[in-house]
């Protein structure tokens, strides 16, 4: 019997739409969510246990949100090995590509401009790609398996990764910036004097 994966979207704000992904691809998901105030500026608020973010503006009045299961990569003994085989190469013993398993959930709120979105699956990652009105500030992060792109965005940005890189590219306004395993990549489309800025990560910098 084929397991249908099943995204929990939480209703607390009046008039969210959710339009479910194709039934041919059970682990992709669709929600749209209007404003409170189109054409104004707004906040993206985002934090993931596990998994990648990616955010790009645009110019309509909508927040759009598809996520999708994280497919990875687990290592195994390979039981079917035959006697006499060559050697695997170094590294790739019994690694195999495999599907997520089990549900992931997602909460979605929009309140005053301002949309909220998390998820407490920390067995199951979680992908996501996010359009936002080109006029909107970045509150996102994620811990694990994933990491952060943004583009095109307008607003006042914190920005924070454990275990991934943060890109950010065409972007303006205030940014701060941090991540503990991994690169830092920023181009700016304007930036203001005076504008405060902080990137910290505690990846060595490669040798010159």
């Amino acid at each position: 019997m084929k397991t249908i994966k099943t995204l929990l979207i939480l209703l607390l704000a009046t008039g969210i739409a959710i339009q479910a992904g194709k039934a041919q691809d059970p682990e992709k998901y669709e929600v749209s969510i209007p404003l409170s105030n189109p054409g104004e500026p707004g906040v993206l608020e985002c934090h993931l246990l596990s998994g990648s973010i990616t955010v790009t503006g645009y110019d309509g009045e909508i927040v759009m949100i598809e996520a999708s299961a994280k497919t990875r990569k687990v290592e195994e003994e390979d039981d079917e090995e035959e006697e006499g085989d060559m050697e695997p190469k170094p590294g790739t013993e019994g690694l195999r590509k495999i599907s997520s398993t089990g549900s992931f959930n997602l909460s979605a709120e929009e309140n005053d401009n301002r949309v909220e979105i998390s998820s407490s699956s920390w067995k199951q990652g979680i992908n996501l790609a996010i359009r936002v009105p080109v006029n909107f500030s970045l509150e996102i992060g994620t811990t694990n398996n994933g990491d952060i792109a943004v583009e095109n965005i307008h607003g006042n940005h914190e920005i924070r990764n454990i275990n991934g890189s943060i890109t950010l590219e065409r972007i303006s306004g205030s940014v701060l910036a941090n991540t503990v395993n991994d690169d830092i990549i920023v181009k700016f489309e304007t930036v203001e004097e005076g504008t405060p800025m902080s990137f910290s990560s505690l990846t060595p910098a490669a040798p010159v």
